[in-house]
């Protein structure tokens, strides 16, 4: 998250170092070494973000419903079920609203040109960044002491998978 606040940051740089020019038409920036530097900050900053949401994703379906859920309390796997099926609902439902409410909000905000459409954007991920993140901090931190053992890995080997991106997610 703090990379992606760093990312917002850039580029509200490099937009913000645009002439104003015709608002009619969209003009890419003129390559300048300021413009280099944040065009490279915003994609390693993009890319740090995206592989440690993949991690997270990846920890959050592999142990915590087993955790939160033991089977010698599931035996029959009902409430897994329903607590997989309530996490699905959840992830899908996000992956719908999200964009449609963020565009919603960008044409609510923009000014009407291309750049105050761009610059309300960006501030409208920074602002949910900074809003989100400390609620998301808190209620992992939360989760952690209500549930100690999620911090523990499991002893237990499991069997050995043929694939790469089986020995990938096994090894996290």
């Amino acid at each position: 998250a703090a990379s992606m606040v760093a990312a917002a940051l850039a580029f509200m740089s490099m937009i913000c170092l645009l002439p104003d020019a015709d608002e009619a038409e969209w003009k890419s920036p003129p390559v300048t070494w300021s413009v280099g530097i944040c065009y490279s900050i915003i994609v390693t900053c993009s890319a740090t973000t995206e592989i440690f949401m993949q991690v997270g994703t990846v920890a959050l379906e592999a142990d915590w419903p087993g955790v939160l859920i033991p089977k010698d309390k599931d035996q029959g796997g009902k409430w897994m079920a329903e607590l997989q099926s309530y996490m699905s609902s959840i992830d899908q439902m996000s992956k719908l609203l999200g964009p449609t409410v963020y565009g919603i909000l960008v044409q609510f905000f923009s000014g009407g040109g291309p750049k105050e459409t761009v610059l309300s954007g960006v501030a409208i991920v920074l602002a949910c960044n900074l809003i989100c993140v400390p609620l998301e901090w808190f209620t992992l931190a939360s989760l952690f002491s209500s549930h100690p053992d999620l911090g523990n890995k499991s002893s237990k080997k499991k069997a050995k998978t043929e694939s790469f991106i089986g020995d990938f997610v096994n090894g996290w």
